[in-house]
């Protein structure tokens, strides 16, 4: 199924997920596109072309069930799979996100983290097990970790990817500036925080005229 859907769709309907997830907390049990559409900066159209990509979809009139169209993007997008990821980079960022505890519950297990300064693999607490960089291909291998979390500075980024490509990795979300040279089989993901400011301060500048 996943095959057969494009990577902007496949983008979207895992940023509907999330905002399903945050309804249902809510206890809102039903929503229309025009609202998801809005809550998602996305046309209605877009919303009903996404998820007619899902094929079983649901709808009660003309609004879509949460918990259901909820269940149906996470079967269809196989969100009930476990994944085994790593941090690289143990600095602020990676520090952080090594340290938050929920990621098990959205089916992501942190099983290692890796930084080139020894003395802080050493001494950080953290309940994840903590290597020095030049580890990760052996460690990746070893314990079958899919995903990567890259949060290294610019200078280092490309030779942690190298790494990462040796040991088997498929994935990597990349917070570093740096533009990474790698397998084509490898998804990277951009996350780049400069960039989103950016984009508001020109929506405020734009909004202010």
């Amino acid at each position: 199924m996943i095959n057969s859907i494009p990577e902007p769709a496949i983008k979207r309907l895992s940023a509907l997920y999330q905002l399903l997830c945050r309804l249902e907390v809510s206890e809102v049990n039903a929503i229309s596109s025009r609202e998801i559409g809005d809550r998602l900066d996305i046309s209605a159209h877009t919303v009903r072309k996404d998820i007619s990509y899902l094929r079983e979809s649901q709808t009660s009139g003309a609004r879509y069930t949460v918990l259901k169209l909820k269940e149906l993007i996470a079967r269809s997008l196989n969100f009930a799979t476990s994944r085994k990821a790593c941090v690289v980079g143990l600095g602020k960022i990676g520090t952080a996100i090594i340290n938050y505890s929920r990621f098990s519950s959205y089916g992501f297990d942190i099983v290692a983290g890796f930084d080139s300064n020894v003395n802080i693999v050493e001494t950080l607490p953290a309940e994840t097990d903590l290597f020095p960089s030049y580890m990760i291909p052996e460690i990746v291998k070893e314990r079958e970790i899919e995903l990567a979390i890259l949060a290294v500075p610019f200078e280092a980024a490309q030779l942690c990817v190298d790494r990462l490509v040796k040991g088997g990795i498929k994935g990597i979300v990349n917070f570093s500036s740096a533009l990474l040279t790698t397998d084509k089989n490898i998804v990277i993901t951009d996350v780049d925080v400069t960039k989103e400011l950016r984009v508001l301060s020109a929506m405020i500048s734009l909004g202010s005229k």
